[in-house]
């Protein structure tokens, strides 16, 4: 029997509750056990902040990735690449420099349950995840249908339970997926970088004519980015050839999560991810959330007694 070659990567503060560890690394080592898993890498990040406060943390280092000519000053830099998105995306680099077959995404405040990981490989799907739940009411799941001709999500609701269904975004507590989602990724996306030294995915059959390759000087020859009958005109460039920053799979910006950027490239590449309403995790503060919350708070919106 061929054994999965997983790496787990872990987003992880170090200030969880107690109670989180022990359920967790049995949820890890059950899937060891199995034989049917080979846990090859585990790969701890820093913990999650949302975009808009994480730019005001302080920093007690520099950025270790490429500031000079970008507008970041060293001296002042603040610790913003070193959060969820950055992190992510390195930890990305570095599963797809080994021979992995699947990277397993858990949040410092996610138990999935036992069997969580040999369950959703065995579903045959390149991107799946299990539920877990928002924290405070209205503890909705963390998984999302895109509004129809709208950038905004609305999360799932009296969906049934033990279904395998398809989404338009997930978080990535408890997500599997597998290597070829992200190599489908960079053949079908080109990274082009912006004025203000920003990376963005362009997705290749959105490109029409030829870019060039940004070298210094060159935003004293072109035009700012600018309106045009209600269209933002910018200008883009490939990086430089000694840009070493990784390929940009998650990003935070104006709100909004690393996941949906992620989820939108995965599924434009022909990739959607799944939810297994079965697999459902513990979501930790101090104390865990989880379906019972979701299904009291449900059936209150509903109008029924929840009787639980």
């Amino acid at each position: 029997m061929t054994r999965a070659k997983v790496d787990v990567a872990v987003a992880c503060a170090g200030m969880q509750s107690p109670d989180w560890w022990s359920p967790w690394a049995a949820m890890l080592l059950e899937a060891q056990k199995t034989g049917e898993v080979d846990i090859v890498h585990l790969w701890a990040l820093q913990s999650a902040l949302p975009d808009h406060n994480k730019n005001h943390c302080i920093s007690d280092s520099l950025n270790p990735t490429k500031t000079e000519g970008q507008g970041i000053a060293p001296d002042t830099e603040k610790r913003r690449n070193d959060k969820t998105d950055a992190n992510r995306v390195e930890i990305t680099r570095r599963f797809l420099e080994f021979d992995s077959d699947w990277i397993f995404w858990v949040d410092d405040d996610t138990v999935p349950p036992l069997g969580a990981l040999t369950h959703l490989l065995s579903l045959g799907r390149d991107f799946v995840a299990g539920l877990y739940y928002y924290n405070k009411p209205p503890h909705n799941p963390i998984a999302y249908i895109r509004r129809e001709g709208s950038p905004y999500y609305d999360p799932i609701w009296n969906f049934p339970y033990g279904t395998l269904m398809p989404v338009d975004s997930v978080g990535m507590g408890c997500t599997l997926i597998h290597r070829s989602v992200y190599e489908r990724i960079m053949q079908n996306f080109t990274v082009v970088m912006r004025p203000n030294g920003s990376l963005a995915p362009i997705r290749n059959d959105l490109i029409t004519g030829e870019l060039t390759q940004f070298k210094e000087g060159t935003l004293a020859e072109v035009p700012q980015p600018r309106i045009e009958n209600g269209n933002m005109v910018i200008p883009v460039w490939t990086p430089e050839v000694d840009d070493n920053r990784p390929w940009p799979f998650y990003a935070m910006e104006y709100g909004r999560t690393e996941d949906h950027h992620f989820c939108e490239m995965a599924i434009q590449s022909g990739a959607r991810p799944y939810i297994d309403s079965t697999v459902n995790c513990q979501h930790w503060k101090m104390k865990p959330a989880d379906r019972l919350n979701y299904k009291r708070e449900w059936m209150s919106r509903e109008g029924i007694n929840p009787g639980i």
